[in-house]
């Protein structure tokens, strides 16, 4: 798995994103070879975009965007807003890492086409992020 990580200036450890991401990948059954672009992104540029391309016109915490072309190993992009997170991780009373590690695994999921426009789908969505933060947890980095 590649991880190519753009924009790190709130130095999120690398090893602690990319053993997040392998974990998320692992419990999916994803091939070895999968590379996602995780970005970190200013709440006006994650706005612009959610507007553009979901239609909401508010800052969010994460983005999702598939690859829109047929790439054995390219399976897309991930936009993290941080100070989106922030605000989560102390509006729920965690660390920064965990708050980003929850929506770097939630925008995987995405990118595997877990979506949560209905209840059912979200269910299965956060019953994923649970496996998935579960695992992290045995292996002490959450």
């Amino acid at each position: 798995m590649i991880l190519n990580i753009f924009d790190n200036k709130y130095n999120i450890p690398v090893s602690f994103l990319n053993k997040v991401a392998s974990s998320a990948l692992g419990v999916l059954g994803a091939e070895k070879d999968i590379i996602i672009n995780l970005s970190f992104v200013s709440g006006g540029k994650i706005r612009e975009l959610n507007k553009k391309y979901r239609g909401e016109n508010l800052a969010t915490d994460v983005l999702s965007f598939k690859a829109d072309f047929d790439s054995p190993h390219f399976l897309g992009d991930i936009l993290i807003c941080y100070s989106v997170a922030k605000q989560q991780a102390k509006e729920y009373n965690r660390n920064i890492e965990n708050e980003v590690a929850l929506l770097l695994i939630h925008g995987i999921l995405h990118l595997f086409g877990f979506d949560h426009k209905t209840k059912k789908e979200a269910t299965k969505l956060k019953e994923k992020e649970k496996e998935i933060l579960g695992n992290l947890k045995k292996s002490d980095y959450v």
